[in-house]
């Protein structure tokens, strides 16, 4: 992605407004998926143009936003603006570890805890029991543990915060010329936006 095209999306996002019928929130992030969360995640894939995004909850400020907040209220969802967009090759396998490494402490808070963007997480008793990937026309399928997949996040998690180092290296990783606080700008610029309240942690009893 160039940077005049980049500069030109941020310019016609300046006005650009959510439309989102209730507020969006990332209050409680470090225990549950969040609507906040779900759009920065959702931001980040988009403009990164990946497979998935993953979002830790300490990637995310914990502010409740109206829901036709224009976009530079809803920049402040990110926890550090500055913070710069990388993108990463991972299998399936290596994607599952992740999640499960976000579930390990839950229902109590967990700065690890992720929210996602092209994924939907099954879970039970605090360990994951499926992980999906969204296909182009729109359906799930099981992730597959040796396919590669791309994934969005931000610098402070492909640099292996919170332990993360562990799963990928931060060498592999790719800087999409691009910072945390442009992603929503970009975003919300779209006609067509996923919808962040979708449930994408379902819990079996």
């Amino acid at each position: 992605m160039t940077r005049p095209f980049i500069v030109l999306l941020l310019l016609a996002a300046a006005v650009a407004c959510a439309a989102f019928e209730e507020p969006v929130s990332s209050e409680g992030a470090q225990k549950q998926t969040t609507s906040g969360g779900n759009l920065v995640a959702d931001a980040l894939r988009y403009a990164a143009r990946t497979d998935a995004a993953l979002v830790i909850s300490s990637d995310l400020r914990e502010i409740t936003c109206p829901g036709d907040a224009p976009a530079e209220e809803l920049v402040s969802l990110a926890a550090v603006k500055s913070d710069r967009v990388y993108s990463l090759n991972l299998t399936g396998s290596v994607i599952k570890q992740a999640l499960a490494k976000s579930l390990f402490l839950y229902p109590r808070a967990n700065p690890a805890f992720m929210h996602v963007s092209g994924l939907r997480v099954t879970m039970k008793d605090g360990f994951l029991v499926r992980a999906e990937i969204r296909d182009r026309d729109g359906a799930f399928e099981p992730l597959a543990d040796g396919v590669i997949y791309s994934v969005a996040m931000s610098q402070s998690l492909a640099e292996g915060v919170l332990g993360f180092w562990k799963l990928w290296d931060a060498e592999d990783a790719t800087d999409e010329d691009l910072t945390m606080g442009d992603v929503i700008p970009m975003y919300l610029a779209e006609q067509s936006l996923a919808d962040p309240f979708e449930q994408r942690l379902i819990t079996e009893e």
